[in-house]
C-alpha cells in the first residue's frame, strides 16, 4: 500500500510515529507499506481516520483523498476562489447568473408529483414547471442585456 508510505512521507511522519497513533504494530506497518500483507478493515479505517483521507483513497479505488469536499470549500478564502473562478472565464455577469438560476429553475420532481396530484391533472404540474422557468430565463435575459450594456 504505497498510498500509506506517501501519506505518512508528505506528513514527515516516521513509522513509529503512525504506529503509536493508530495502534498498529510498527513491523505490521511496514509490511502494509511494502505489499507484504494487506492491511484489514479495522487497520484500513485506523490509517483513515489517522491521515484523514477516505478508506477508498487508501484502497486506491479514487484519486480524492479528501474527507469531505466541505473542508475544500472552508479552506479557500474568497480572494482564492474569486481567483480559480476568474481564470476559468467567470465574470460578474456569470456569478449573478448561476445564483438567479438556483433562485428560477424548474422544480424538483417531487414538486412536480405533489402538483400533479394536488391539482388533480398533468395541464397544472406542467405549468408548475414552464411558469419559474420562463420567470428564470426572463431574468437572465435582462440582467444579460443591463450587464451587456454598461460592461
Amino acid at each position: 500500500m504505497n498510498r500509506i508510505r506517501a501519506l505518512r512521507e508528505d506528513r514527515d511522519l516516521r513509522q513509529i510515529d503512525v504506529a503509536a497513533a493508530t495502534g498498529i504494530d510498527q513491523k505490521t506497518l511496514s509490511n502494509y507499506e511494502t505489499g507484504k500483507t494487506n492491511p484489514d478493515s479495522a487497520a484500513i479505517l485506523k490509517l483513515a481516520d489517522f491521515f484523514g483521507v477516505t478508506a477508498d483513497y487508501l484502497l486506491g479505488r479514487t484519486e480524492n483523498n479528501l474527507v469531505d469536499t466541505q473542508s475544500v470549500i472552508n479552506a479557500l478564502d474568497s480572494a482564492e476562489l474569486f481567483s480559480i473562478l476568474t481564470a476559468n472565464g467567470w465574470t460578474a455577469a456569470t456569478f449573478l447568473a448561476v445564483i438567479l438560476f438556483t433562485l428560477f429553475h424548474w422544480p424538483c420532481s417531487t414538486t412536480c408529483l405533489t402538483i400533479k396530484k394536488e391539482a388533480g391533472g398533468v395541464k397544472w404540474m406542467l405549468l408548475g414547471i414552464a411558469l419559474p422557468t420562463v420567470v428564470g430565463l426572463i431574468i437572465l435575459g435582462i440582467v444579460n442585456a443591463i450587464f451587456s450594456a454598461f460592461v
